[in-house]
């Protein structure tokens, strides 16, 4: 009885504690029930902070795969993270962007350097991102990363600067036109200076002529020498008043209302600005022209023509050989366009840079002697308002038998015929 006794004991014992340890269970699973809400409360509230977050959000791993994204990440890369099912983040890159972001991600470099800037490619379009990164889960290295897209704003910043450029260009065309206003205001004043003069000297070199011949009637060779060198300082000075005449109206007269006027005077007229310069450095014009009419700004045409004239002049110039020094005027109606081609012997623009030589501020003159606003101006004044083109090439021909080599500039204007 005494045995029976004592394992009637135990067993009451045992399932008392078996009672005590299933209300602790039942306890402890409450208890995990009520964490298990409040976690899937939490991750509710991560996921939807996570999902709905205005910055764009990735979690990739070391191998730089794409492990979870967020709703903005998803909608910055244009809905590409949804097509693909092995996300592989490394595809957005090019090759040395995705180098330099693997070092900052694989040496935990961003705990120093807060944040990259890189070139993601989508579809084609590559913009800047700035890369933000964390680590995530260091047992399983993971990261997360915050993209922001900056392309806005480099877009914006180069659009200043662009049109800081374009001010600065203003400018220098501004002070440009201010020093070709100041050289007009001189040569009118010379002009004006001049004119009176050189009237008086050509009315007194003509009456001396008259009195002279009446003195030498009888010795005809001495009255026709006389008559010679009084013939030629009288061409000289008309020569001297048709050059001021023609500067004036270059200079003072930029603003000239458009109008018909000929090729040919208008040509003949740049001949005499250039013809004593041409001649000290052994360069011979040669003219080949048609009889056409122009409609437009005479002075803007020549102010492009004495640009292409200057411009083979010094490349003449560096040509040592004084025996090959031309330039050629030839202008010509062809179709409904009047053609105007303006060719030297220089040897040719560099193949290299001749794509090159209407840029603005491009020459390859020294800051000295050169702007590199020239030819782009004369394209302009063609283009714009000619509503004609302009062009160059590099070309080989003859004059005289001879092979030459030069840059060609060919300007069309089209008629017009009101």
């Amino acid at each position: 009885m005494k045995n029976n006794d004592i394992d009637i004991n135990e067993y009451e014992k045992n399932l008392t504690n078996l009672r005590i340890y299933q209300e602790e269970l039942e306890v402890q699973n409450e208890e995990l029930k009520e964490n298990e809400i409040l976690v899937n409360k939490l991750y509710k509230k991560y996921f939807s902070l996570f999902n709905n977050s205005p910055l764009a959000y990735i979690v990739i791993d070391h191998k730089i795969n794409v492990i979870e994204f967020n709703y903005k990440a998803n909608l910055i890369l244009n809905n590409t993270l949804q097509k693909f099912s092995n996300k592989i983040f490394s595809k957005y890159f090019k090759v040395k962007d995705y180098l330099k972001f693997k070092e900052w991600i694989t040496n935990n470099k961003f705990e120093e350097q807060e944040f990259l800037i890189c070139d993601l490619t989508i579809h084609k379009k590559t913009n800047k991102f700035k890369i933000y990164a964390s680590n995530y889960d260091e047992t399983e290295n993971l990261y997360l990363l915050s993209l922001i897209d900056i392309q806005p704003e480099y877009d914006m910043m180069n659009s200043i600067e662009k049109l800081s450029k374009q001010k600065e260009e203003q400018n220098k065309l501004l002070i440009q036109q201010a020093k070709l206003a100041a050289v007009g205001e001189m040569l009118g004043n010379v002009a004006h200076q001049w004119k009176q003069p050189l009237n008086n000297l050509s009315m007194l070199i003509s009456s001396a002529k008259i009195y002279l011949q009446s003195m030498f009637t009888q010795d005809s060779k001495k009255s026709s020498l006389i008559e010679e060198n009084l013939e030629k300082s009288l061409s000289q000075i008309i020569f001297l008043s048709d050059t001021v005449n023609n500067f004036n109206k270059f200079f003072i007269s930029q603003n000239v209302n458009e109008d018909h006027f000929n090729l040919i005077t208008c040509i003949n007229n740049i001949e005499t600005f250039t013809f004593n310069q041409l001649k000290d450095n052994s360069i011979d014009l040669v003219l080949n022209l048609s009889n056409l009419t122009i409609y437009g700004n005479q002075n803007q045409l020549t102010q492009v023509l004495l640009n292409l004239l200057s411009n083979a002049k010094d490349a003449l110039i560096q040509n040592q050989n004084e025996n090959s020094r031309y330039i050629f005027i030839e202008t010509s109606k062809i179709n409904n366009q009047i053609e105007i081609l303006v060719k030297d012997t220089a040897g040719g623009i560099n193949e290299n840079i001749i794509d090159k030589v209407f840029n603005k501020y491009f020459t390859t003159k020294d800051s000295n002697n050169g702007t590199g606003l020239g030819l782009n101006l004369a394209k302009k004044i063609i283009e714009e308002q000619f509503k004609g083109n302009i062009e160059v090439k590099n070309e080989a021909f003859k004059h005289n038998n001879k092979e030459y080599k030069g840059a060609v500039f060919k300007i069309t204007i089209p008629i017009n015929e009101n």
